[in-house]
């Protein structure tokens, strides 16, 4: 089961790249949009609305997978949305750190893995390999989210994206969690 939810967020991934890469630039996560605002590689005076867009999607993303598949929740919790027990379903949104993990512990393995994504995509986007990265980028960086998947996943899941985990995290609060 594990690796079948791994393999979806990487094609999730690479779907969101190449829907949004002709438009943005593909960018669907807070972090490199900053990252590459700080290296002076994205106008500074788009982050607002590019971080804005990224969260609101998120949000949305997650209310029409809440709408899609409401009625089996309900059939699964009974009709009471909880975060943690037998019928916890919050972890179908977010990640929380896996039990015996702090959430210190949750939040350095966050950053580690959020670290290591911007890293993996400068050097996907770096110009030397731009013969690579031209064709392969998407599936580079979706092949990428998979890896840390694999490697990071354990302590907290591997959200590595702030608007993956906020925008989802705001929507389960509105919705009774």
């Amino acid at each position: 089961e594990c690796r079948r939810v791994l393999f979806r967020s990487g094609r999730g991934g690479l779907g969101g790249l190449l829907i949004a890469g002709p438009v943005s630039g593909g960018h669907l996560n807070p972090a490199v949009s900053l990252s590459l605002a700080c290296a002076r590689k994205f106008p500074l005076s788009s982050l607002v609305h590019y971080m804005a867009g990224q969260y609101l999607g998120a949000f949305l993303g997650s209310s029409l997978v809440l709408l899609t598949y409401k009625d089996a929740l309900n059939h699964f919790s009974g009709g009471e949305y909880v975060v943690s027990g037998e019928n916890a379903t919050a972890g179908i949104f977010v990640t929380f750190p896996a039990e015996g993990v702090s959430n210190l512990g949750g939040a350095i393995d966050q950053v580690v893995g959020t670290a290591l994504l911007l890293l993996s995509v400068s050097a996907i986007n770096f110009h030397k390999n731009s013969k690579i990265s031209t064709s392969l980028g998407p599936l580079l960086v979706g092949l990428v989210v998979v890896a840390i998947g694999v490697c990071f996943g354990h302590n907290a899941g591997y959200a590595i994206n702030p608007a993956r985990d906020l925008g989802p995290r705001v929507m389960i609060s509105l919705c009774g969690w």
